[in-house]
Order: C-alpha cells, then structure tokens, then sequence
C-alpha cells in the first residue's frame, strides 16, 4: 500500500506565461503549416491537373520548332527542358512550350537532355489540348512520380503540423490546470 506524505509538494516554479508560450507555439505551428502546404498545394495542383488533362484533353500532331535545355544558376545549376512546338486546332495555329504541369528545375541534367533528345526541332509530337481552351497544351500527360513521392515526404510533416494546432488548443487546458 503506497501512501503519501502530506508535506510532499510539487516544487514551486514561476508559471511560464500563458500568453507568451501560446504565442510561440501559433507562431511555430503556423510557419510550420504554411511552408508544408505550400509543397502540398503544389504536389497536389499538379497531380490533379495531370488527372484532369488525362482525361479531357484530346490530342492532335505538333512540330518542334526548338528543344533546348535551359540552365538556372542559383546555389546550384539546375536545369529544365524548353521545347517549343506549334499545332493546328480548327484551322487556328497556336505555338506552345509547356513539356508538362508542375514542370521544374532539376539537378538531373542528364534525365532532361534525354526528354530534349526525344523532342528535337522539326520532329512531329502529339500535342494534347484542352477542347475548350485550345491554347492550353502540353507534351506529356502522365503525373510525374516525383509529385507522387512528394506526398508521402510531406506526411511527417503534415503530423507535425497538426501535433502544433492540437498542442495550440489543449496548451490553455494544461497551464491551467497545473496552477
């Protein structure tokens, strides 16, 4: 049988102010949010997008008029295709340069020359467009697996974030009842 003394006290600290402490932990958890739902709309716009075309799009025969890997320095060189192709839709010419949505920079130079190499000036590529919005093309319909894998590297961090708004809420509840 276990008892207890009526002298044991809990040690007398200085209570953290209230106030303070929910300010930091909203500015955390907010920042937090913020940056992770950025890559997460991104990801996700994309994903979406790339399903939408897939399925409404229809396709019609385009030519290059120029494939080039184009460089962006910054901390590093990272590189993207540029291939610009021209199609006919209802008698009406429209010329183009997107490869595929979500379409970035990489460090991966030679994955890129590989995708300008498959698309040179004056081949015939199939162009999908939109039926209702003829100028909106692109090159490649599939979703890119890197978005896919996106999506699951954000998983930690979207707990993280929610962890951050439920310690945001129980936090007063804590505090208050310590005191």
């Amino acid at each position: 049988k276990l008892t207890f003394s009526s002298s044991t006290k809990r040690p007398v600290t200085a209570p953290v102010s209230l106030p303070k402490k929910m300010l930091t932990v909203f500015l955390f958890t907010t920042f937090w949010c913020a940056i992770t739902g950025v890559f997460l709309v991104i990801s996700i716009g994309s994903i979406l997008k790339h399903l939408d075309a897939k399925k409404r799009f229809v396709s019609t025969t385009g030519v290059v008029v120029s494939s080039e890997v184009q460089s962006h320095s910054g901390d590093s060189t990272t590189y993207s295709p540029h291939i610009v192709y021209r199609y006919i839709v209802d008698g009406q010419e429209y010329t183009a340069d997107r490869y595929m949505y979500g379409e970035g920079s990489t460090s991966d130079h030679g994955g890129v020359a590989e995708i300008v190499s498959d698309h040179p000036a004056g081949a015939g590529v199939t162009v999908y467009y939109d039926p209702l919005k003829p100028s909106e093309s692109l090159l490649h319909l599939d979703v890119p697996g890197l978005h896919y894998f996106l999506l699951l590297f954000l998983q930690p961090f979207i707990l993280i974030g929610l962890a951050g708004i439920g310690f945001f809420f129980v936090l007063p509840f804590q505090l208050w009842t310590r005191y």
